[in-house]
């Protein structure tokens, strides 16, 4: 590609940016009726998961420049110069957070080429609006080109964006012959449209200067790649970070205060992991139960953990999720959804799992297709042994967004309670990412509210359903539908 061909591309990015920027400043839809503006929602039953009850009586919730001010019995707060909203008695929870996704994600089986940046930004914008449209508030974007990750990042500081907040880690440190191996290094023109994806660490001088200068472009987390082996019956073996070089990479991110998130998948890796400095592990161990030592040793350090069952799933069951981009719950344009359609319905065939140009075998499925189960079991030994869990779908690779209250009923199926799901959403998942002023309805805390008809304590399925949903107090969803 030449170099006049490179600059013209860099160039409509840099405009599309200025004018999605400008678009949100200058778009009045119906959310930015309730900009700026304090809002007083009526006659909603509060779920505590924290006490695993629902008030008998209806609440009034006050919010004012985008947080919960005053939380009061129904009737008792003045409405007087707010903007009323009629809760209708229906429950409200804290709004749902996502602790592991790919919001950037543009869900094709091969690496994008030219043609496809007329479209990708516009499924990446319709990933953002799915999550919020499932009671998602608040995301972590755990490995996005780093140029298109910042730029969503900050359309979603609009609380009218129909966006939710994100933090977001950018590439993934790895090194050569490393985890994910499906991704190939990036075309000059890839990295210089969009940032890298992943970063083949030559070294320790290498790592920290790159933990530096993402630091500087101002991501939230930093992403290491830790995983031994492929997902294959040969369990073909791969290139993993020295401790020297994980030590480097970790001590210089939290020089710059971030925290470091690991992604593994294998027991070998976890309990190798378990005496480097990281501050929490991504997925749950899925080859293998988890030993008793193992488990003490995770307590003992207070490691948190996210979960991904559902987007495990798809090898086991993949005519669920074909029947959802029936149904069109998938927001995916038509590229995409070809692509992971065609995934399923190979995977539903029996075939392995291929992607890339030309096609390459990616997992084999007699190996993955019920590693989900395991991890089922995994999960339940992590809840009982004290050891916090953030909730997370794992979406945007092939997993389209939206499915994180599918997450939640998952984790009830493997055992835990509602209310311990419910919570690995909300309280949970805040301390998990180190957020203070969210996981509660409670006066200080953001306006970050979800409204559904049934009890989620009562049947976790209420939670596919949102009636409403608030963030930093503009409501999003009619509460009329």
């Amino acid at each position: 590609m030449s170099m006049h061909a490179v600059a013209s591309l860099m160039h409509a990015v840099e405009s599309f940016a200025r004018a999605a920027g400008a678009a949100h400043r200058a778009w009045k839809g119906p959310a930015y009726e309730y900009k700026d503006v304090p809002v007083l929602l009526k006659d909603v039953r509060l779920v505590d998961v924290e006490e695993e009850r629902t008030r008998a009586e209806p609440s009034d919730i006050k919010l004012e420049n985008g947080r919960i001010s005053l939380v009061a019995p129904a009737g008792e707060l003045d409405s007087r110069g707010l903007k009323v909203l009629e809760g209708r008695n229906r429950f409200a929870l804290p709004g749902l957070i996502d602790c592991h996704v790919h919001i950037c994600g543009i869900f094709i089986t091969a690496l994008p080429g030219i043609s496809d940046f007329r479209w990708l930004l516009r499924q990446v914008y319709l990933n953002h609006r799915a999550q919020l449209q499932s009671g998602v508030t608040l995301v972590r974007d755990m490995m996005s080109v780093l140029r298109v990750s910042l730029l969503f990042k900050s359309l979603a500081e609009d609380a009218c964006s129909g966006f939710p907040r994100v933090l977001c880690a950018g590439p993934m440190l790895t090194v050569e012959g490393g985890y994910p191996p499906y991704v190939p290094r990036d075309q000059f023109y890839q990295r210089v449209l969009g940032g890298p994806l992943k970063l083949e660490l030559a070294g320790e001088r290498d790592a920290v200067s790159w933990v530096d200068r993402l630091a500087g472009a101002g991501v939230d987390w930093i992403k290491i790649g830790y995983q031994g082996a492929l997902f294959d019956m040969a369990r073909t073996p791969l290139s993993k970070p020295s401790a020297r070089l994980f030590r480097a990479i970790a001590d210089r991110a939290h020089h710059h205060g971030l925290p470091v998130a690991v992604h593994h998948y294998w027991l070998q890796d976890l309990k190798e992991l378990l005496e480097l400095p990281f501050d929490t592990l991504e997925h749950i161990t899925e080859d293998g139960e988890i030993d008793a030592r193992t488990l003490a040793r995770m307590a003992e350090r207070g490691l948190p953990v996210t979960s991904d069952l559902e987007q495990s799933a798809f090898a086991h069951e993949p005519q669920k999720f074909l029947h959802m981009i029936e149904e069109g719950k998938s927001n995916l344009l038509p590229r995409p959804r070809g692509d992971i359609t065609r995934l399923l319905h190979e995977v539903a065939a029996g075939q392995d799992i291929y992607g890339l140009k030309p096609r390459r075998k990616i997992m084999d499925l007699a190996f993955v297709r019920d590693l989900v189960f395991q991890k089922m079991r995994n999960l339940k030994l992590l809840a009982d042994s004290g050891i916090l869990i953030g909730a997370a779908s794992d979406a945007g690779v092939h997993m389209m967004m939206g499915i994180l209250p599918e997450e939640l009923c998952r984790m009830t199926e493997a055992g835990l309670s509602n209310a311990q799901a419910l919570r690995s959403a909300t309280i949970d998942a805040a301390r998990l990412l180190r957020v203070d002023d969210v996981g509660r309805i409670k006066a200080g805390y953001r306006g970050d509210i979800v409204l559904y008809e049934n009890d989620p304590l009562e049947n976790i399925a209420a939670v596919r359903s949102p009636a409403l949903v608030m963030r930093d107090g503009v409501p999003h969803t009619p509460l009329d539908r």
